[in-house]
C-alpha cells in the first residue's frame, strides 16, 4: 500500500512538472528601432569604426522615445531621441547629451527592414560637422 502511495504521488508529480509552457518572446515597445548596431560613422568622406551603438526604451517604456548611446566607444554621447516606430524612424532637434551637456541633432534616423540604421548626426561643439552614420543590427556573431 506504501510503494503504491508512493508511485502515484511520483505519477503526479512527473505530469505536472513535465507540462512546461511556451516561452514566449516579447519585444520592447521601441522595437524594431531598439537594438545594439555595428555602426561606422562618415565624416566629410573618411568613414570611421566600426563602434557599437545602442538604442533602447526609455524607463517610462513608451514607444515615442528611445535614447541613443555609443557605449562610450566613438564620442561617448548618450540622447533620447523621438520615435515613430510605426514608420522606423527617430530625431532629435537640439537635445541635451547626458555625459558633456553638449546640444546634440539627429536627423533622418531610420531603421531599413528591421536590421539596418541611417541617421546624420551633429554636435554644437563642432560646428559645421555632420557625421553619417550607418549600420547593421548586431547578431552576436561577430
Amino acid at each position: 500500500m506504501k510503494n503504491r502511495i508512493i508511485f502515484i504521488a511520483l505519477c503526479i508529480a512527473a505530469i505536472t512538472f513535465a507540462c512546461k509552457k511556451d516561452y514566449e518572446k516579447k519585444m520592447s515597445a521601441t522595437y524594431p528601432i531598439s537594438g545594439d548596431w555595428s555602426v561606422i560613422y562618415t565624416l566629410r568622406g573618411t568613414p570611421d569604426g566600426p563602434y557599437i551603438l545602442s538604442t533602447y526604451n526609455t524607463s517610462f517604456g513608451g514607444a515615442d522615445t528611445v535614447w541613443i548611446n555609443d557605449n562610450g566607444n566613438f564620442r561617448e554621447f548618450t540622447v533620447k531621441a523621438k520615435a515613430n516606430v510605426p514608420n522606423r524612424t527617430f530625431e532629435i532637434n537640439r537635445g541635451i547629451d547626458i555625459w558633456h551637456n553638449d546640444t546634440t541633432t539627429i536627423m533622418n534616423g531610420r531603421i531599413i527592414n528591421n536590421d539596418s540604421i541611417h541617421f546624420l548626426l551633429m554636435f554644437a561643439s563642432l560646428p559645421g560637422d555632420t557625421f553619417i552614420v550607418a549600420g547593421h543590427r548586431r547578431t552576436g556573431f561577430e
